[in-house]
C-alpha cells in the first residue's frame, strides 16, 4: 500500500508550516489506511457459510454444470442398444488361400469385398479380429486378438492391386470416423490398435 497515494488524496488542511501542506501524520495515515480496508470488505461478496472446504477450480470436473453433462452422457451411453457383433467367416489359413488365388488370377474382387467387409465399422473390426467377438472388457497382459490375421491381412494389403488399396484406405477413413455405438468395454482401443497399423 503506497501511502502517499493517501496522503496526496487526503491531504491535511493547509497549514502555515510548509511540512504539513502535503503529508499526513503517522496517526493519521494509520486512521486512512484502516477506513480504506474496511471500504474494500464491504465491496467483497459474501461467502456463504456452507464454502467451507468447497473449492471448486474452473475445468476440474467439479463444477455442476458439467457434472450435469457428464451425468446425461453416462445416462445417454447406458440407454444404448449393444451393437450386433456379425464377424466375418475367415481365419489365416483360408485368407492365405484367397491371396494365392487372388495373386495367380489377377482377379481381386473378392479380396476386395473381403476388405471392406473387415473394416466397414469398428463392429465389424473387432468381431472379425477378436479371440471372442461378444467379450466384455480385457486383460492386461494380452489384447486377446487373432494375431496371426491381423498380421496377415495388413501385411497383405500392399499386394492388393490399387483398386483394392483405395477400398481398403476407403474403409479404414470410415472406420476411423465411426463413432461405435455400442461397442463392448476396452473394444475401441481394440479397434484402434489395429487400424493404426495399417500400411498401403
Amino acid at each position: 500500500m503506497r501511502l502517499n497515494f493517501f496522503a496526496q488524496k487526503l491531504s491535511s488542511p493547509p497549514c502555515k508550516h510548509k511540512c504539513h501542506s502535503t503529508f499526513l501524520s503517522g496517526r493519521e495515515l494509520l486512521r486512512v489506511a484502516q477506513v480504506h480496508s474496511s471500504s474494500l470488505k464491504d465491496k467483497l461478496p459474501k461467502v456463504p457459510l456452507d464454502a467451507k472446504n468447497k473449492l471448486v477450480l474452473m475445468g476440474s470436473g467439479n463444477n455442476s454444470a458439467s457434472n450435469g453433462c457428464d451425468s446425461k452422457a453416462s445416462a445417454a451411453a447406458a440407454s444404448e442398444p449393444p451393437a450386433k457383433y456379425e464377424s466375418v467367416d475367415i481365419d489365416a489359413e483360408r485368407f492365405a488361400r484367397m491371396l494365392d488365388a487372388a495373386k495367380s488370377t489377377k482377379q481381386y474382387e473378392e479380396l476386395q469385398k473381403l476388405y471392406t467387409d473387415m473394416f466397414k465399422s469398428p463392429v465389424a473390426v473387432c468381431a472379425t479380429f477378436k479371440v471372442s467377438p461378444k467379450q466384455d472388457g480385457a486383460r492386461s497382459e494380452s489384447p486377446e486378438l487373432k494375431m496371426d490375421l491381423v498380421y496377415l491381412v495388413l501385411d497383405s494389403i500392399k499386394s492388393l492391386n490399387v483398386a483394392a488399396q483405395k477400398a481398403v484406405i476407403r474403409s479404414v477413413v470410415n472406420c476411423l470416423l465411426d463413432e461405435g455405438r455400442g461397442l463392448l468395454s476396452k473394444d475401441r482401443a481394440r479397434c484402434l490398435f489395429i487400424l493404426l497399423q495399417v500400411r498401403t
